[in-house]
């Protein structure tokens, strides 16, 4: 409600089926693959057809979106059954790890069938399925930290990766938020673990496996790197899993709509939770509460705060967010486009700020380490 009567909008959530129900894919049988992403596509063709009853204009739509569901904009960027139906797109959190291959596709419904005993899953009663879900699922997460159930690169729906489509031309014309926040990991590594170096780089290996070609020698350069600039392993980790899930992919995605000649405003989250006397620090999911003004939900206070300076920054978002789903830019005057010489982030926090300082270490650790993510 905050949200919309910051920029007098039309605000429309939606529905996708998640996890197997959504992303179990059949790829030899028509329609069978992406049925979560094709449920988006259902409710964006809805939106052409009858968002102007509501007030809405069907050729001003902005797609924005938090983790998984900046990960599911990024995949209909790719998909040109979608051209004609949204304009700008946010993406929170989310630039990373959206497809997966066909062959991860056809491997993951392997294990499922398996874990079903080769039933077939249109006759299995829910909870079978549901459990068969949660096991697949944690096994394939353990082995490489990615989620099993993703969209899948099909090459009928989903026609272009991530880095590849920013180069379209329908999508050299569509305007782009995107960012991070600043410990996004921090909320999925227990910060109390007792790690050493060595525990971390086996971490980190594992799930570069496949990612690079000497995972092991990569890990250790990481954790030497990161236990650097951080106090103790486990904190180190968090960092270099931020970086490589989030931040070092959303880079990537600037640099190539900046050689693509399209807009890109990039922006960092850095206030820190309150919760858990700041462990959390500028965690993964933080940033909503502020986009959507709503600090003063039940137990938002302990987790986000609502403060003064909270609700300012809140207020910033609001009008940053409205002001480029109605006009194509942030309302920030000095947020200016990323571009590889000059890498304006917006610095979301208490003292809000524009920072237009490369990472120069950084991009280089990360050049060095995967040299196939598309960095500057």
């Amino acid at each position: 409600e905050r949200l919309v009567a910051s920029g007098d909008l039309v605000l429309l959530t939606l529905d996708y089926r998640l996890g197997a129900f959504g992303w179990l894919h059949d790829l030899d049988t028509q329609e069978a693959s992406n049925l979560g992403l094709r449920d988006q596509l259902a409710a964006l063709r809805w939106v052409r057809d009858n968002i102007a009853a509501f007030g809405g204009d069907p050729a001003r739509v902005t797609l924005f979106g938090e983790s998984a569901g900046a990960m599911s904009i990024l995949a209909l960027m790719g998909t040109p059954d979608a051209d004609a139906l949204f304009e700008g797109v946010i993406l929170q959190s989310g630039a990373a790890g959206g497809l997966q291959s066909k062959a991860s596709a056809r491997a993951v419904r392997e294990r499922y069938l398996t874990a079903l005993d080769g039933a077939d899953p249109n006759g299995v009663d829910t909870e079978r399925l549901l459990d068969a879900q949660q096991d697949v699922g944690d096994a394939v997460r353990a082995e490489t930290g990615r989620s099993a159930w993703r969209p899948v690169l099909d090459g009928s729906l989903v026609q272009f990766g991530a880095l590849e489509a920013m180069a379209r031309s329908i999508n050299r014309t569509r305007p782009m938020i995107i960012g991070t926040n600043r410990d996004e990991q921090r909320l999925y590594v227990n910060l109390r673990e007792r790690l050493d170096a060595t525990g971390a780089e086996a971490r980190v290996a594992r799930v570069l496996t496949g990612r690079c070609e000497s995972p092991d020698a990569a890990a250790r350069t990481l954790v030497e790197a990161y236990l650097a600039a951080h106090p103790t392993p486990v904190v180190a980790l968090s960092a270099i899993f931020t970086d490589l899930y989030y931040r070092v992919p959303a880079i990537a995605i600037a640099h190539a709509r900046a050689q693509a000649g399209a807009k890109t405003w990039m922006y960092r989250f850095d206030r820190p939770s309150p919760a858990l006397r700041g462990r959390l620090g500028a965690c993964h999911a933080l940033e909503i509460p502020f986009v959507f003004g709503t600090l003063d939900a039940p137990g938002m206070d302990r987790f986000a705060g609502d403060d003064e300076a909270a609700l300012g920054l809140s207020e910033a978002m609001m009008a940053n967010w409205a002001g480029f789903a109605r006009d194509g830019h942030p309302t920030e005057p000095c947020w200016a486009p990323w571009r590889a010489e000059v890498q304006t982030n917006w610095i979301a926090a208490d003292t809000q700020a524009v920072s237009s300082e490369i990472d120069e270490a950084l991009v280089a650790l990360w050049q060095a380490v995967l040299p196939a993510a598309g960095l500057p």
